[in-house]
């Protein structure tokens, strides 16, 4: 019997039938997105149970170079075959790392040990179906972010690992290399700065970097040899030879070596085949070598030598001599030429004279770039004659010959020496000993023709003859003035004088005559004794200061103009004291005997005239005590002031009187004779009256100013002169 089914019945079973068939929607889905450096997260309801059909997702991010660990510590879930009813999946980039279910502690379930996620993001997804028969609480789970050491963790991946040093730091990690190593652009390999390396050296190796060790990665070496136009290189390379290559392709794909020159290509070269010997028709060469960013080879190792053509074979001229000296030369091959001492180079070209050396090149065609010098002994030509001196003409005035030199009558040389002069390698005629190229003469000081017999007095005295006193010097002035007064002549251009003589009177105004023995008859001289002499300069001293210190620092120096004075008989200077380890000589001491010249008045009373003739005295040296008491106190009446004898001056007379210098003296030169010789050891200043008894003639003392003398007269020197 069927069974019969009424239509509210039927409607009634498929409504049922379609509530079977069709999947509900999750009653609770839930999305988050989590970055945080840790966290949790929990199923909806957590502790209590779970609802169903729930659906949660979880992103959870932390930053790059972490990790993310999870920390499972309350599991709940519905246990099923597969876990696929209810389950919470953990994936990254679409891999399920797990699905779990079941109880904690059960197979199905997370482990006790917290998971490590291989990336910074994870996906945690919880799935919970439609029915339970019990109850199931859920999960929850802890995150934390967790640096990795990626210096450890790369160290076996070859396109992630630090060639050379690793630093790791949280979150991420860097590479360094080693001293003479540069970072590549990959951040990791460790490369050499090895582009644009340029040698010009004509012999030298090259090699890959850190040869024979293995070449560093990502390489991109340029090195260049550059010689001049007319040289070639020959290439060849020495074991070992170890460049990457491929096993299949042999255009070396991997690490190759390329060498280029003169329009030739040779290469890529790579593999452990020693590469044959390479002749170049160019004078650059560029070797380019690359590497990629893996491998361990040892590299290459070549050497060069640049060669060329030969310059014909040469050798030292006579007397001369060549460096370096080589059994052949090349292109660029330079030779220096050089002659013996007292020779010189000789150019073939012109016959002109080098210097000192001359240097040849070997040029690219194969001839010298001049033609080798020939040597030359040097030739110093006739010495010249010097002023107021001669030398011989030799026959012979090639280096090493000799020539006699010597001085006029009244002159000598300036330096020690014998007269004999050598032609040396420079071309000079020099004195070996002082090295002076020409002998220079200078006057002969203190060595008058006439030697005086008597010991008489200007004041009581008598005349001198010419010759006596050829030092002294008449000073005169245009004013007319009648007195004037005296000096001595210092070398062949100066005139040492006091400076109360000169105070008055411009350069201009003053002139000099030498060698007279008249004041002012002079054309009663011996014929060709005088000379005249006008002045451009008096050189009073600084300390010279009547007004206030009398007659002290009473000296000065007058610069004769015009040529310099020519020495005769009667025309000779006086010397200056000289000074040796401290000492002064002659040392002026008490009793001395000074003689005293002039024209000064003959005696010593009033109204007494001027001498015409050349006077002189001899005078004794007064002790200075003796000098200061005698003229304490006393009123010298052209200063209007007292005077006053200083350690500048010295005193000479007699003390009964009778015998002295006098006006119109001053200025004039007082000196004595020691061994022959004639030094002015005063000049003729002051005194209270002319040989009075109890008084004697004060003079400036020279010795105290012999450095002041020396200084001014080479101050003002006259460079005709030299």
């Amino acid at each position: 019997m069927g069974v019969s089914t009424s239509p509210p019945q039927l409607l009634l079973l498929l409504l049922l039938l379609s509530t079977l068939l069709v999947p509900c929607a999750p009653s609770v889905v839930e999305e988050h997105h989590l970055s945080a450096m840790h966290g949790s997260l929990r199923s909806s309801g957590y502790p209590k149970p779970y609802p169903n059909e729930a659906q949660q997702t979880w992103r959870i991010s932390v930053p790059s170079g972490y990790r993310v660990r999870l920390h499972f510590t309350f599991f709940d879930v519905e246990t099923s075959f597969g876990c696929e009813y209810d389950y919470i999946k953990v994936e990254v980039t679409n891999e399920i790392l797990g699905q779990f279910c079941g109880r904690q502690n059960g197979n199905t379930a997370p482990k006790a040990e917290p998971m490590v996620t291989p990336g910074n993001v994870v996906d945690i997804t919880f799935v919970s179906d439609f029915s339970n028969d019990e109850r199931y609480t859920g999960f929850e789970v802890y995150f934390t972010a967790v640096d990795i050491d990626e210096c450890e963790e790369y160290a076996r991946v070859d396109e992630l690992a630090c060639d050379h040093n690793c630093f790791n730091y949280p979150g991420g990690y860097q590479c360094s290399c080693q001293y003479g190593y540069v970072l590549a652009d990959d951040n990791r390999s460790c490369t050499v700065e090895c582009s644009n390396h340029v040698f010009t050296e004509r012999q030298g190796e090259l090699s890959s970097p850190d040869f024979p060790r293995p070449y560093p990665r990502a390489l991109q070496c340029k090195f260049t040899l550059r010689l001049e136009e007319g040289f070639v290189f020959s290439l060849a390379f020495q074991e070992p030879f170890d460049v990457e290559t491929h096993n299949e392709i042999d255009t070396c794909p991997y690490d190759s070596l390329t060498i280029r020159s003169g329009g030739e290509e040779w290469g890529p070269l790579c593999g452990t085949t020693l590469p044959d010997p390479i002749e170049t028709r160019g004078f650059e060469v560029e070797v380019v070598f690359r590497s990629d960013t893996s491998g361990q080879n040892k590299g290459w190792n070549l050497h060069y030598t640049a060669k060329s053509l030969p310059c014909s074979h040469v050798t030292a001229p006579v007397h001369g001599s060549i460096e370096p000296v080589q059994a052949t030369y090349s292109f660029k091959d330079r030779v220096v030429f050089s002659c013996d001492i007292g020779y010189r180079l000789i150019q073939q070209e012109d016959g002109k004279e080098v210097p000192a050396t001359l240097q040849v090149e070997c040029q690219k065609d194969g001839t010298w770039s001049r033609e080798p010098p020939t040597c030359r002994i040097v030739d110093c030509g006739k010495p010249a004659q010097p002023n107021k001196g001669f030398c011989d003409s030799p026959d012979v005035t090639t280096y090493k010959s000799e020539t006699d030199c010597g001085c006029i009558d009244a002159y000598h040389f300036t330096t020690e020496m014998n007269g004999v002069f050598t032609c040396n390698e420079s071309g000079h005629w020099t004195d070996p000993r002082s090295g002076e190229k020409v002998p220079k003469c200078e006057p002969v000081c203190g060595e008058p023709k006439h030697v005086i017999m008597e010991l008489l007095r200007i004041v009581g005295g008598r005349s001198a003859r010419s010759g006596n006193f050829p030092w002294q010097v008449l000073v005169k002035f245009m004013s007319g003035r009648m007195l004037g007064g005296g000096g001595a002549l210092l070398g062949d251009r100066w005139v040492l004088t006091a400076a109360h003589v000169v105070a008055d009177y411009a350069a201009n105004e003053t002139t000099v005559i030498l060698g007279s023995m008249k004041r002012v008859s002079l054309k009663d001289n011996p014929l060709g004794s005088t000379q005249q002499y006008t002045v451009d300069k008096i050189i009073s001293h600084p300390g010279y200061d009547p007004l206030s210190t009398g007659y002290d620092n009473d000296i000065a120096l007058i610069r004769l103009a015009g040529d310099a004075v020519t020495m005769t008989d009667s025309v000779r200077p006086i010397c200056l004291p000289t000074v040796e380890g401290g000492r002064v000589n002659p040392k002026l001491s008490p009793n001395d005997v000074a003689f005293v010249s002039g024209w000064g008045r003959t005696a010593g009373t009033l109204g007494a005239m001027l001498a015409d003739t050349l006077q002189y005295v001899d005078l004794p040296v007064v002790p200075q005590a003796e000098c200061e008491r005698a003229n304490a106190g006393k009123w010298i009446a052209e200063l209007n002031a007292n005077s006053t004898v200083t350690e500048n001056m010295f005193c000479a007379g007699y003390s009964e009187g009778g015998k002295d210098s006098c006006q119109g003296d001053s200025g004039g030169p007082i000196v004595v004779v020691q061994d022959n010789k004639w030094f002015t050891v005063g000049v003729v200043s002051w005194g209270m009256g002319c040989a009075k008894p109890g008084f004697y003639g004060v003079y400036t003392r020279v010795d105290k100013y012999l450095d002041w003398l020396r200084d001014e007269m080479e101050k003002n020197a006259v460079k005709s002169d030299y």
